[in-house]
């Protein structure tokens, strides 16, 4: 069996650059790894302190540099610096691809120069998406699912450290083995420390591989995409959205429906996912559940227990068990009313989209939300509460337009659904634009009534020729 197991391939290794005459030395590192959700998070808290060897050439430092390895880089979903003491967040700017370091350069600007023998205690958190590895590949319908996780018992930086540990937690105390000949280390329920280790080197490290049983069924989102519909003229706020569901466990060695079936009547699958839940707006109309095969009806409708909603419950025409990947559509019609605002002072429309319907805890590796406005809207301003790849804005066409509908197109990689907060768009809309259609529409029906009334008389003189050349020959 061949295990996929790369060096950094689960954790994004922080490091700092040589200062010319100053040296940078860590007094205490702790890095804290947390593997219990879907998005791995790293967060480094640092106390960095400015020692010059030359007095002379006392020079501050202003900022401090590390890096990420290229195949974390692609993967991220925030980085994030602050001071510890003031809880300040500190600017982060990027230097490109570093050779030498093979990794990508970031810097972390302090808020005022760190002097000679001066202190800073920084915190870096940095999230990405890397699922877990399964171990073994595959196992049966009901087997507990082991997962393995490799990285580096140190934390890897080019200078020297006083002191430093790091703590990694996991989903559950179930820890089929672990590295445990660096001492110190230490497990506690959840949790493994190694450490704290004194005076290391620069360019320390020391790789770890553990292995261990996740109750929780590790299921991500390979692609979501969100299109929000905006109709002045029949009030109707419209949304369709498509969904890749994948259940990253280990594969299913074999499946047997006898077998489900027992297992589902005794009290329930492990490993699997059978039922989506979300809830949509109380006066939700033409709401619709398909996949790549047509029409799902094993979907219904209850009360939510949230205000002015209802609970729609979705469930996929089989059971997405370890292994197995769904995709489907769904959708509804909504009173554009609820969440569309007229600002009379401003003489500008304010809309609310839901960015993510019902946050729930897995991750989305590629995420794209559109929101098409209507024909004739101008002065277009969007205010987007999160990070994101790219936001453009073009032309859609749709039945009766003319000039195209506005579409604000927004893309994000590596997404955490709980961060996914409402997009608000202002808008100027004249209500004239509302006899567009109608008046486009009467034009068709008077140029087709008035081709048919041309095509009709031309018939009659037709004929009438006919006639009369008829008679004349008899």
């Amino acid at each position: 069996m061949k295990f996929f197991n790369p060096f950094f391939c689960v954790s994004a290794y922080l490091f700092s650059a040589y200062v010319t005459t100053a040296v940078v030395v860590n007094t205490n590192v702790i890095k804290d790894i947390d593997l219990t959700k879907p998005l791995i998070t790293d967060t480094i808290r640092i106390v960095v302190t400015n020692k010059i060897e030359d007095s002379a050439n006392d020079k501050p430092i202003d900022k401090y540099s590390y890096f990420i390895e290229p195949r974390i880089f692609d993967k991220i979903n925030e980085i994030q610096a602050a001071e510890i003491k003031t809880g300040n967040p500190l600017k982060i700017s990027s230097n490109g691809f570093n050779e030498k370091w093979n990794a990508y350069e970031f810097f972390v600007h302090f808020a005022s120069p760190l002097n000679l023998g001066e202190k800073i205690s920084i915190k870096i958190y940095t999230s990405y998406f890397e699922p877990l590895s399964p171990q073994p590949n595959e196992i049966a319908l009901n087997e507990k699912a082991f997962f393995k996780w490799t990285g580096n018992a140190y934390v890897f930086l080019p200078y020297s450290t006083l002191k430093q540990k790091t703590v990694i937690k996991l989903p559950s105390s179930n820890i089929a083995s672990y590295n445990n000949t660096l001492a110190p280390v230490s497990v506690k329920n959840q949790e493994i420390t190694y450490g704290p280790y004194i005076d290391v080197l620069p360019h320390f490290k020391a790789p770890v591989t553990l292995y261990f049983h996740m109750e929780r069924t590790q299921i991500y989102i390979e692609r979501f995409t969100r299109k929000a519909t905006v109709s002045h003229f029949s009030n109707v706020f419209g949304i369709d959205d498509y969904t890749n569901i994948i259940n990253a466990n280990p594969k299913l060695a074999s499946f047997s429906r006898v077998e489900y079936l027992i297992s589902n009547y005794r009290g329930g699958v492990k490993n699997a996912v059978g039922k989506l839940s979300l809830n949509i707006p109380s006066d939700a109309k033409n709401v619709y559940f398909t996949d790549m095969i047509g029409n799902i009806s094993s979907s219904e409708i209850s009360k939510s227990t949230k205000p002015n909603m209802k609970l729609l419950k979705l469930t996929p025409r089989f059971p997405i068990l370890s292994g197995w990947k769904f995709s489907c559509n769904y959708g509804y019609d909504s009173s554009l009313s609820n969440f569309l605002k007229f600002d009379k002072s401003s003489n500008t429309y304010n809309l609310k989209v839901q960015a993510y319907p019902d946050p729930i805890e897995t991750a989305i590796k590629e995420y794209e939300l559109s929101i098409v406005l209507p024909e004739g809207a101008k002065n277009i301003k969007y205010n987007i509460p999160f990070l994101t790849e790219s936001v453009t804005i073009t032309k859609e066409f749709s039945f009766l337009d003319f000039s195209g509908r506005p579409k604000i197109l927004i893309r994000k990689l590596n997404v955490d659904p709980m961060t996914l907060n409402d997009v608000v768009v202002s808008y100027t809309y004249s209500n004239l634009q509302l006899l567009v259609k109608p008046i486009i529409a009467a034009g068709l029906i008077f140029l087709i009534a008035f081709a048919c009334s041309i095509i009709s008389s031309f018939e009659v003189t037709l004929t009438k020729i006919n006639a009369k050349s008829s008679k004349n020959k008899n």
